[in-house]
């Protein structure tokens, strides 16, 4: 079965940042990377994704909403990764209603990161 991790970010850096050591971890890894509400609509339902990295969006989309999209329009059940750059409880509690599986504040190293995603999806 294909390992499909998808990276929701509209910054290069932060696909930049977990490309190599994932593929060094999982190299069957099929790694996705989206920028939009299209992109992430062309992705689900056709590809078995097993897990989602979403930065906290710096364009006009926002992440929350993001969340709240893949967990009721597209309807994943795939563990959300957050990235969030607000670093409040409200926040956090927000990202967590809305369905993000783990927060992840900065910085981070993003080597631990993929040691953490290769060890559950080689499971």
């Amino acid at each position: 079965m294909d390992k499909g991790v998808v990276i929701v970010s509209d910054d290069l850096i932060f696909y930049k940042l977990f490309e190599t050591p994932l593929l060094r971890k999982i190299p069957d890894l099929l790694l996705f990377s989206c920028k939009t509400y299209q992109d992430i609509d062309s992705m689900f339902p056709d590809t078995n994704i097993q897990l989602i990295l979403l930065d906290d969006f710096k364009a006009s989309i926002s992440s929350i909403e993001i969340i709240r999209y893949l967990r009721t329009k597209v309807q994943t059940v795939a563990p959300i990764w957050f990235f969030p750059e607000i670093k409040t409880k409200s926040y956090a509690y927000k990202s967590h209603e809305m369905g993000a599986s783990i927060l992840i504040y900065r910085p981070f190293d993003p080597f631990k990161v993929a040691n953490e995603i290769a060890a559950i999806i080689n499971r």
